[in-house]
């Protein structure tokens, strides 16, 4: 097979011998009681390196109200995101999730969009990272996120981006640009928008490997 030839011949993990799975919150899967672990280790650390105040106190409601979508090396999750659509409207638009957001950009949103599908929660275990792979898993997350974006009715794809990461970077591959600058968190951020009319898959390694992964799909949550 390619991927034992693959695993004998480079030093770096090779992303197509992952498994990509979604979960919505009525799951009871052993897998996603996996990703839930690897989700809240993984955020405590982050929150704890930002110093965010009361970490330690995550809650799992963001985790049980969001599609969940996680690659897996056999069962063992190694990157996740969440993501979840709002309407925009007096009541989306007091959503949590646009706590973080500034006043100037959440004028915009209201002004320009009638539906946003979000992208949160985003992390990556350490033995995974771009350094260590054949392709960054950073880079696979955002292309089928963006695929899900336009497999959906939104308008828009949003992202609140930490810069210290570039992964305002990454989604710009994709075709998003900023609406501005911010914080959250304690860590600067770019609130970084895609609509589907400027989505582009420029590098064809990267694109091949998404249409490995993605599974197109249309549910209520993604209307």
């Amino acid at each position: 097979m390619l991927t034992d030839h693959f695993e004998k011949t480079s030093p770096y993990k090779n992303v197509y011998s992952l498994n990509f799975d979604t979960f919505n919150g009525h799951s009871h899967t052993a897998n996603h009681l996996r990703a839930y672990d690897f989700w809240l280790n993984s955020w405590h650390k982050t929150f704890k390196d930002l110093n965010v105040e009361n970490y330690e106190n995550l809650k799992s409601d963001d985790y049980l109200s969001r599609n969940v979508n996680c690659l897996f090396a056999d069962n063992r999750p190694v990157a996740l995101f969440l993501t979840h659509v709002l309407q925009i409207n007096r009541c989306g638009i007091n959503h949590d999730y646009f706590e973080m957001y500034s006043q100037e950009t959440l004028t915009y949103i209201l002004n320009n969009f009638n539906s946003v599908f979000c992208i949160s929660y985003v992390c990556v275990d350490n033995e995974w990272r771009k350094s260590r792979t054949n392709l960054p898993l950073i880079d696979i997350i955002y292309g089928l996120a963006t695929n899900q974006f336009l497999d959906s009715r939104c308008c828009a794809f949003l992202s609140c981006s930490r810069k210290s990461r570039s992964v305002h970077k990454v989604f710009e591959k994709f075709g998003a640009k900023s609406l501005g600058t911010g914080s959250a968190f304690n860590a600067a951020v770019d609130y970084m928008c895609l609509t589907k009319e400027n989505i582009q898959f420029k590098d064809k390694q990267l694109k091949n490997a998404i249409e490995y992964f993605y599974k197109p799909s249309r549910s209520d949550e993604n209307a």
